[in-house]
């Protein structure tokens, strides 16, 4: 986030396991982030993540055929294109779109330490600085979370030595430009 440019520069973070699914989501987030510039923090419809309520149709799914995903990642960007659901509680950071006064505001994640528990943490203080969190109800994010693996596994997020104490192992930045 400190690499942005500007401090009305929105920063899109996701979990490596990720991917979006439709072709257009770019200009679908650049309208939302112009349509609600005030929003603290925003996620996205998953299949799989440990928050039920982020999850498609509230439910942790393990169907790994990612064309049914990718009808469903269709279908709710068509029927809910610019769709919003306000949580008011810390989120799973599968995908957390930020903009970058906020993320300051707020005091960023940690530099070095704790892995786990950051997007809790992060979306807690957007909370606590009465920010909105808003769930885009028209934005899918395929997330291939533990699918091999028991679903409260979290030895890949640990950091190994190689890794040393860096936060971000399991995340990327995507930019897009400030309103």
């Amino acid at each position: 986030m400190s690499l942005l440019p500007n401090d009305d520069d929105w920063g899109c973070l996701m979990d490596l396991d990720t991917m979006f699914l439709t072709s257009n989501v770019g200009h679908q987030l650049e309208e939302i982030v112009k349509k609600y510039p005030n929003t603290g923090l925003f996620t996205a419809i998953t299949n799989r993540v440990g928050l039920k309520e982020q999850c498609y149709r509230g439910n942790i799914d393990n169907d790994p055929n990612i064309l049914n995903w990718k009808r469903v990642a269709k279908q709710l960007q068509e029927n809910k294109w610019m769709e919003m659901r306000e949580l008011k509680h810390p989120i799973s950071g599968h995908l957390m779109m930020v903009k970058k006064s906020v993320w300051k505001a707020v005091g960023g994640f940690p530099e070095v330490g704790k892995i786990l528990a950051i997007d809790n943490s992060f979306s807690k203080r957007v909370l606590d600085h009465n920010l909105e969190i808003q769930l885009m109800e028209g934005v899918f994010v395929f997330h291939f979370y533990r699918m091999d693996k028991n679903i409260t596994d979290k030895t890949h997020l640990r950091p190994s030595a190689e890794q040393g104490n860096i936060y971000s192992h399991n995340k990327r930045v995507r930019y897009l430009e400030g309103t």
